[in-house]
């Protein structure tokens, strides 16, 4: 009698846990190495867990575009840090390998390329870049506070302005 007691118990537990399927929640499935919740969205433990335009947060797989480590947004921008190659990033504008200055410039040892947008490395000796070893530039150039510049064209000399 105690055991069919204990069946009986067992089996009313199974049941009450397994519940019954309402036909409007999806059922657990894996994603992303995640499981799906029954609201659609997706369980996680960590960032890794995700799709890549999304964070773990609160045990959730959720947007985080325009967020640091995230996508930018439509518009290129991001909530906080600067949209370097479509991710947001914690740069300060004009430091190297960060977004170029609002005027197009960098910090002194970097260039602006301009295809990207982005601060790269300035080779010593070139036009607008630091001056080499012993205030060396290219040919064409001086070294004129640190900087390879063209030279001064003073006003009234010929070819320069007036």
């Amino acid at each position: 009698m105690t055991r069919w007691i204990w069946s009986a118990a067992l089996l009313l537990a199974l049941a009450a846990l397994a519940g019954c399927d309402d036909g409007e929640s999806p059922a657990a499935t894996p994603d992303q190495g995640g499981m799906m919740t029954a609201d659609g969205g997706t369980a996680c433990r960590g960032d890794d867990e995700c799709p890549a335009d999304q964070r773990c947060r609160e045990g959730l797989c959720a947007d985080c575009t325009g967020s640091l480590g995230c996508a930018c947004d439509a518009e290129g921008a991001c909530a906080t840090g600067e949209c370097v190659g479509d991710t947001c990033t914690d740069c300060q504008r004009g430091a190297l390998g960060c977004a170029c200055t609002q005027m197009g410039g960098c910090d002194l040892g970097g260039t602006c390329d301009e295809a990207t947008n982005t601060c790269v490395e300035c080779p010593a000796g070139q036009d607008g870049c630091a001056c080499g070893f012993n205030d060396f530039c290219e040919i064409g150039l001086l070294c004129q506070a640190g900087v390879c510049a063209a030279p001064p064209c003073p006003a009234g000399t010929e070819g320069c302005p007036c």
